[in-house]
């Protein structure tokens, strides 16, 4: 059976609490929710379905690239907006964290036959406070609400996370630390 998953960087949890802090108040505020769903992560790879028969391949292999990697800095600043149905907190440019991502791209390639339309080229690394079900409608006040706002945190990133949706949420199934 297909099974959805995606692959994450967490920021500790004391962070991950604030930015639920941003979720909630946008669910009470606007009626949008959606966004709690998932803690608060940075997306390597957005969801994809793959054969609950192979996870344990999967993890074998995110233990082994968690393996070859050593922990970074990350430095959230700022909110930002993508269209008028995502509205985030960005994450500054950051070269070890984009070459986090091509050498998960390239085993995914190589080891499960990941194809292009899986794996976008684009990388705007971001944690979302409002998505999907954030309407047209509330997205001015939403946005007004936080665009002005500041936020800036520093903090370390020491693994890879495999999420697994639940029905109606996605959990940390688990997570693989860095070497």
């Amino acid at each position: 059976m297909k099974i959805m998953y995606y692959i994450a960087v967490l920021p500790p949890e004391d962070i991950r609490s604030e930015i639920k802090v941003f979720k909630e108040e946008v669910l009470q505020d606007f009626g949008s929710g959606h966004a709690l769903r998932s803690p608060a992560h940075i997306t390597l790879q957005m969801p994809f379905h793959f054969e609950e028969a192979q996870e344990s391949q999967l993890i074998t292999a995110l233990a082994s690239l968690a393996k070859s990697h050593h922990n970074f800095s990350c430095t959230a600043e700022g909110l930002g907006h993508f269209g008028d149905r995502t509205i985030f907190i960005a994450i500054n440019p950051n070269t070890t964290l984009n070459n986090l991502r091509i050498n998960l791209q390239v085993m995914l390639r190589e080891t499960f036959g990941f194809g292009d339309k899986k794996l976008p080229q684009r990388f705007h690394p971001h944690i979302t406070i409002a998505n999907r079900d954030l309407t047209p409608e509330r997205f001015p006040a939403c946005w007004d609400a936080f665009r002005d706002r500041t936020y800036t945190r520093d903090f370390g990133i020491t693994g890879i996370a495999l999420l697994k949706h639940r029905g109606d949420h996605w959990e940390v199934y688990r997570e693989f630390p860095f070497n």
